[in-house]
């Protein structure tokens, strides 16, 4: 099962297949790596 990491699709999917597989969709995991690299540079040069 991929999806992003909303903690309601986690809960859905055990409950309704807990034999299922869950992992982070590419877009979403690649996204939320670019979002903290942001967010760290912005913290380096101008916390």
């Amino acid at each position: 099962m991929f999806a992003d990491a909303a903690g309601w699709i986690a809960d859905v999917v055990a409950a309704r297949a807990p034999q299922a597989t869950y992992c982070l969709d590419p877009y979403h995991l690649v996204s939320g790596l670019s979002n903290a690299r942001i967010e760290a540079n912005n913290c380096t040069y101008g916390c």
